[in-house]
């Protein structure tokens, strides 16, 4: 193993969690879902204060695990959940996304580090309806100074749950280039 894979983070506790997503890929992540508007921000804690993308979100206060997502949205044919969750913790939103779909109906769209062998990786194959992996590392934007921030340690992927799709039960897998994708969505 190189060096570089070794490392590991050198960001504060205090903020690891707290990382905000570019824009163009919250446009990306709404363009999985057709005919969608992304209305609810499920993991919008932060730092210091709340970094949601959608017109209503959850803190972590009101702990996005715990409540059902299908409440805040005004209809479930036509709203879904965006979800960039704490990376300490992506296995349980992951699982949360896959119950939501199962038992509520709730389209959602996670944005999380490629799964490398993490045992969460059963509920994507059983739930999900996508997989994109982002070819080239998204530059997230850093909760304190609000810039961009390049030199993420892992690769990042779409995980997209349709409600429209569900009943198909097929996961189609797809790579795109990060490039691209920041060209198509800024």
């Amino acid at each position: 193993m190189d060096a570089i894979s070794m490392r590991g983070s050198n960001t504060p506790k205090s903020v690891k969690d707290c990382w905000r997503t570019p824009r163009w890929l919250v446009e990306f992540c709404e363009s999985t879902l057709p005919g969608r508007r992304l209305l609810l921000d499920a993991a919008a804690g932060g730092f210091p204060r709340p970094n949601a993308v959608c017109p209503v979100w959850l803190s972590e206060k009101e702990d996005g695990l715990s409540v059902s997502w299908s409440v805040p949205l005004d209809n479930k044919a036509t709203d879904a959940v965006f979800c960039n969750p704490p990376y300490s913790n992506t296995g349980a939103w992951v699982k949360k996304a896959a119950m939501e779909i199962k038992t509520n109906g709730v389209s959602s769209v996670l944005v999380i580090p490629t799964p490398n062998g993490e045992r969460y990786w059963g509920f994507i194959e059983e739930f999900a309806t996508a997989v994109t992996f982002i070819l080239g590392r998204v530059a997230f934007i850093h909760p304190e100074t609000g810039r961009q921030v390049k030199g993420n340690t892992r690769g990042t992927c779409v995980v997209t749950f349709d409600a429209h799709r569900y009943e198909r039960r097929g996961l189609d897998v797809v790579f795109k280039d990060r490039d691209l994708l920041i060209k198509m969505f800024e």
